[in-house]
């Protein structure tokens, strides 16, 4: 993707701007001593490329300033962008575009003629971001999401201060977490199309061994439903049947042979005949034998109960009882404490026992079993249970068959009861059961989907290693100072994100790779070597351009001056940035750099010239990002 950038605006006021240009096929050098908003630029660019999360310092810069604008060339398009400044952390809704430069006089007034995510769409399309690029893993309702913009690859343009010497991060993509970077698996995703991998096919058998993943396991899950409900089916009809045999012992009816909706009718029509007449007591009380015999099975499992908690009970009274009677001798220590000399530490201890005592009184006192035990006492529970017990007594004159009618009203009762939970676990049951998993077919898909993976990822391997790899490598020879590393070896790990080095014989750990240096050294040769090999494999979705804040930022402790003998490292790394350049343009290829630094301009000038740096902009003394008199007019305005 061919890009570069113009001019940078900043508006302080409908009549006061500051304007910086620069230069395409050059390094752009903005310098400047520490605290002059020198690393705000690449805010303030990605501001104006659209960004919904706006990076700019609030103090003096966002705070001083109306508005920004940027002009720049996206293949052969000329763009001129002006957005008003984010309020209280949130990005401007309005957006101004023209398709030509700007007017010396222009300021951005009226009413906005274009939508932040409207001009994102232009450049999407711009940089060949069509609908075939959608984010494979981001689904919902079979509905893919258009997830993939210009700004997910800024990263690549990006090597900003906090990750310049860090030593382990050497994408900034915490940047851009809004952008579409915030997971590994987005990021791999993005890498793949940097390295030109066609993935569509691994995506694809990605999705198929998802598919048959998913398949599998809710075939699983669905047998498990299944058999669970029909055991839990079986054991309550086991014991239908069994009250069944009870009531009609002689019967030839084969009732394990049965559908459970057989078994529901045979049931029925089962409570429906053995319904007993009633006599005139039982008339007036409107009871009749099943509902007793249900009542009565009912009562006698309530008074077990009760009785079973009584019995804990008393056995956790008789517990605290016996220590209520070891710890009494507490009480007359207690009392007598003065007369036996006791040692303040011995009196503590006799007090933290005395207050166990009275706790466990307290408690003795408070607990009380009948909080646990029905309002109904006892005494009546029983005697409920005895008036049941008569009623089916009486009704047992009534010979229905020849088995006991007091069994016979008891299995009745119990198989009313039973029946309605018979019908519940019946109905749980689906419909049908799953069908056995086809595990050949299973086979099958995953094997060709694994050979495909297992090509693609090959392929990947091969074009990191011996293309992507080789032009990193170049870079890093070209180094000049390397710290005891001169014969070692790039290699890019993919699942770490990170360039590693090798000693031939292993990975070196990074904790002994040893100064920041070294680390800056790693970083400016990975941004380097990946816009080479972008060089030779092009990649529309990638700008031809890097923003590069403070490769000296190693050389500095909290002062504006370098230690003298770090000065060499950091000439030859604006030795290779310039080779870098020069050796672009020599092969008829753009590619625009902006250094922001905070060494002396010596460092490229006179003895040292470097032939592609171009200072821009020199923030010494007084002079900064914001100019010191629009600070001192917005600090008056404000009266602070």
């Amino acid at each position: 993707m061919k890009f570069h950038i113009e001019k940078i605006y900043l508006w302080f006021s409908p009549n006061e701007k500051r304007c910086i240009t620069f230069e395409n096929n050059k390094v752009n050098v903005i310098r400047g001593n520490s605290s002059r908003g020198k690393s705000n630029l690449f805010a303030i660019i990605d501001y104006c490329l659209m960004s919904d999360k706006p990076n700019i310092v609030e103090p003096v810069i966002n705070e001083c300033t109306m508005a920004y604008g940027m002009e720049f060339v996206l293949n052969d398009t000329y763009y001129a962008v002006s957005r008003m400044k984010p309020e209280s952390g949130t990005a401007s809704q309005s957006v101004w575009l023209q398709h030509a430069p700007f007017k010396e006089d222009y300021c951005p007034n009226g009413t906005s003629n274009i939508k932040p995510f409207g001009l994102r769409r232009q450049l999407d399309l711009k940089c060949g971001l069509t609908e075939d690029y959608l984010y494979p893993w981001g689904k919902e309702d079979d509905k893919p999401r258009l997830v993939v913009s210009f700004r997910s690859f800024l990263m690549y343009n990006a090597l900003t201060e906090n990750i310049i010497a860090s030593q382990y991060e050497f994408l900034n993509y915490k940047f851009f977490e809004d952008e579409y970077v915030d997971s590994k698996e987005k990021r791999a995703y993005l890498m793949d199309v940097l390295l030109g991998i066609d993935n569509v096919a691994e995506r694809k058998a990605k999705a198929a061994i998802k598919e048959l993943d998913s398949a599998k396991r809710s075939n699983k899950n669905q047998t498990t439903r299944y058999k669970k409900a029909v055991q839990n089916y079986n054991k309550y009809k086991k014991d239908i049947i069994d009250l069944l045999y009870k009531i009609e012992p002689q019967t030839d009816v084969g009732y394990e042979q049965l559908s459970g909706t057989e078994l529901e009718e045979h049931v029925k029509d089962i409570l429906k005949k053995y319904t007993p007449h009633q006599d005139k007591d039982i008339e007036k009380s409107g009871d009749n034998t099943s509902e007793l015999s249900a009542e009565l099975y009912k009562k006698k499992m309530l008074l077990f109960n009760i009785r079973r908690a009584q019995a804990e009970y008393q056995k956790y009274q008789e517990e605290n009882s016996t220590i209520e009677e070891s710890l009494k001798p507490v009480e007359y220590l207690n009392q007598h404490l003065l007369e036996y000399g006791v040692t303040i530490w011995g009196r503590h201890i006799i007090e933290e026992l005395q207050t166990s005592l009275t706790k466990l009184r307290s408690k003795k006192s408070s607990n009380n079993i009948a909080s646990v035990i029905p309002t109904k006492s006892v005494e009546n529970l029983e005697a409920e249970i005895m008036e049941c017990e008569n009623k089916l007594k009486a009704l047992s004159e009534i010979k229905l068959k020849p088995i006991e009618s007091s069994s016979l009203y008891l299995a009745l009762g119990q198989l009313k009861s039973l029946f309605p939970i018979l019908a519940d676990k019946y109905a749980q049951i689906p419909s049908s059961a799953p069908k056995d998993y086809d595990y050949a077919h299973d086979s099958e898909v995953r094997g060709r989907a694994s050979d495909i993976i297992k090509e693609i990822e090959s392929r990947r391997g091969s074009v990191v290693r011996d293309s992507f790899d080789k032009y990193i490598q170049e870079i890093y020879d070209s180094l000049s100072v390397k710290d005891n590393f001169e014969d070692c070896k790039t290699r890019y790990d993919r699942d770490k994100e990170r360039l590693e080095l090798s000693d031939g014989k292993s990975i070196l750990n990074y904790n002994n790779i040893g100064s920041q240096s070294n680390y800056m050294y790693l970083h400016v040769c990975f941004f380097l070597g990946m816009h080479n090999f972008l060089l030779y494999n092009p990649c529309n979705q990638i700008a031809n351009f890097l923003f590069i804040d403070q490769p000296s930022v190693p050389y500095y402790e909290n002062t504006d001056d370098t230690k003298s003998n770090d000065k060499a490292k950091l000439i030859d790394v604006f030795r290779v940035i310039d080779k870098f350049v020069k050796n672009r343009v020599s092969n008829g290829k753009e590619f625009q750099i902006i250094l922001i630094e905070h060494a002396e301009e010596s460092y490229w000038t006179g003895e040292n010239v470097l032939e592609t740096f171009s200072t821009r902009v020199n923030f010494d003394g007084d002079e900064a990002l914001v100019p010191n008199h629009i600070i001192k007019k917005y600090r008056n305005e404000n009266k602070y």
